[in-house]
């Protein structure tokens, strides 16, 4: 372990970043827990490098993920919003991060108003984005949900290519599948249906997404 500044890459307006002391790095292996129901999250992280996964338990005994993180990201302010809940962060490669415990973050929030400020504008963002992936984990078919996926993917974490194509990570079906809330099988069947459409291709190396294609084909 080492203790750093946190870095304040890419500042926006009001960055976190920018009011947060120097914390030492923590690392985690790929598939690795962070935090979980059992043991709740009583921090607020921040990634330097690598991505976490956060999951919520539903139907079935499945696990469904509800948000990705990548660096300069913060995650686990569940620990600043209220009671334990009931999610879990997992490791998705070998990932370092900072943290700063929910009492630290108030104590510094109360000196410095203005982390306060940024923080809540990070979370209201969240909570939006929360409540429109709910609405399609009730409202959408299966097709649907693993369209929107793909589509939030590729906007996180995927590269416009020459043909306005989006090429990102070789998502397992089995990822997709948490993704949509679904069951892999059903991913597998509809990947190739999408394949066969025009809207997806994929190898081993990278899914490349043909938005324009697959957003027609959602209205």
């Amino acid at each position: 372990m080492s203790s750093v500044a946190a870095p304040a890459i890419g500042k926006r307006r009001e960055d976190p970043r920018d009011f947060l002391p120097w914390s030492t790095i923590l690392e985690f292996r790929k598939g690795e827990t962070i935090y979980s129901p059992e043991s709740p999250s009583t921090c607020l992280y921040l990634i330097i490098a690598g991505k976490v996964k956060i999951c919520r338990p539903a139907e079935g005994g499945r696990c469904v993920i509800v948000s990705i993180y990548q660096p300069d990201e913060f995650f686990g302010e569940s620990s600043l919003l209220g009671p334990p809940g009931s999610e879990e962060a997992v490791a998705l490669e070998k990932t370092k991060i900072m943290m700063w415990t929910a009492a630290e973050i108030q104590d510094r929030a109360t000196s410095r108003p203005d982390l306060g400020a940024a923080l809540i504008q990070i979370f209201v963002q969240r909570l939006e984005e929360r409540v429109g992936r709910i609405a399609s984990l009730a409202m959408d078919d299966i097709a649907h949900r693993l369209a929107q996926a793909l589509l939030n993917l590729a906007q996180r974490f995927g590269r416009e290519t020459d043909d306005g194509s989006v090429q990102m990570l070789p998502f397992t079906h089995s990822f997709l599948a948490q993704y949509a809330g679904t069951r892999r099988e059903q991913v597998s069947r509809l990947m190739t249906n999408f394949r066969r459409f025009g809207f997806v291709s994929y190898s081993r190396t990278s899914i490349v997404l043909h938005q324009k294609a697959i957003t027609e084909w959602m209205k």
